[in-house]
């Protein structure tokens, strides 16, 4: 599919999905519609970065500097009945160009450019359903999107998390506190017509909610030849996220926790590599100072010393080693307004 071809099949979803906006103002129908535009200005003080345009490093929300920009815009169709269900997301902006690539983008990416999420599912039994199509990650403390979290901005984990991944979502709830996942996909956020796609991987979540305010998952992946680089083809390659999330009356809490592995791609001086090792944490609050008005704040850490997600370079000793860094990130948000007031992280 053309560059060409994808816009004007984008185009004309949007098309469709109007209309039938149009026709469930009309009548009862199951087909719900909405919409959400993102826009923003980015400033930092990165000189290596080139004004007006020039894209801010791990910034995929407000990516470009010194420029009024898109983040994105979208619009969402979904159907819902006693036995059947479907979502279609169709987007554009900023935000998802840096997702697939930007201008190197393959025709498989073109795919997330424009579609956030396309899937269809029915129900087999009471409480069990099965989707299938493309779906937004089930991994992550956090959305990918401004609307979905605290802050506007998105901890460097985040970026490393899959985005979207196509295949089969399998979903059961033992009742209003328990609720499970299980996901065979094409592998590591990977779209339709990606290669590498023969060896699946196999996804997990749980969800407990303990009590109105408190929400407790864990989200796994885990598959062969999903890592990154030529150097993680055929690997094993897992990833662990828990996340707790409390919702209170004055302060709103999140908290995550990412470890993955990847066999035998940590590189060393000498031998055979070895089993490679990443993680990284996310702790945020939100305080509820005032009814339209709230304060918000964020710590992470991210070490990724052995590779999987980055490059790996030499250290003064000879050594290999990846990235690794910390930070903190603080805002305001009232009933119009949602932006990080400063942020601050280090790197090595």
């Amino acid at each position: 599919m053309s560059v060409q071809q994808t816009k004007k099949t984008f185009l004309t979803i949007c098309a469709l999905i109007l209309s039938v906006s149009a026709f469930s103002q009309e009548t009862a129908s199951p087909i719900t519609v909405s919409g959400y535009v993102g826009t923003y200005y980015a400033w930092d003080t990165d000189k290596s970065v080139v004004p007006n345009g020039g894209l801010r490093q791990f910034s995929f929300i407000a990516p470009r500097k010194e420029t009024f920009g898109l983040d994105v815009a979208m619009v969402s169709l979904k159907y819902a009945a006693e036995r059947s269900r479907a979502s279609v997301i169709v987007q554009y902006g900023d935000v998802t160009n840096g997702w697939t690539n930007g201008a190197t983008a393959s025709p498989e990416d073109l795919f997330g450019r424009y579609v956030q999420e396309a899937y269809a599912g029915f129900m087999l039994a009471d409480n069990l359903w099965l989707d299938a199509g493309f779906f937004l990650t089930h991994v992550g403390e956090e959305g990918f999107f401004p609307k979905d979290n605290f802050l506007s901005s998105l901890a460097l984990t985040t970026l490393f998390e899959p985005f979207g991944q196509s295949g089969l979502r399998l979903t059961y709830s033992l009742n209003d506190k328990w609720t499970a996942q299980l996901h065979l996909l094409n592998g590591y956020g990977l779209t339709f017509g990606r290669a590498n796609t023969s060896a699946k991987a196999v996804g997990l979540q749980i969800d407990y909610r303990s009590s109105k305010e408190w929400d407790f998952l864990y989200n796994a992946l885990v598959g062969d030849g999903i890592g990154f680089g030529d150097a993680g083809q055929g690997k094993t390659f897992t990833y662990h996220n828990l996340v707790a999330k409390y919702f209170g009356a004055k302060i709103d809490l999140a908290f995550g926790i990412d470890v993955a592995t990847q066999a035998k791609t940590k590189q060393v001086l000498n031998g055979e590599p070895q089993m490679a090792l990443y993680f990284s944490g996310i702790a945020e609050a939100r305080f509820k100072v005032h009814k339209q008005f709230n304060l918000m704040g964020r710590g992470e850490f991210f070490q990724d010393s052995n590779g999987i997600f980055g490059a790996v370079s030499t250290d003064s000793d000879g050594l290999p080693v990846g990235l690794k860094a910390f930070g903190v990130t603080g805002g305001w948000s009232s009933s119009r307004w949602k932006t990080p007031s400063f942020a601050a992280k280090s790197d090595s």
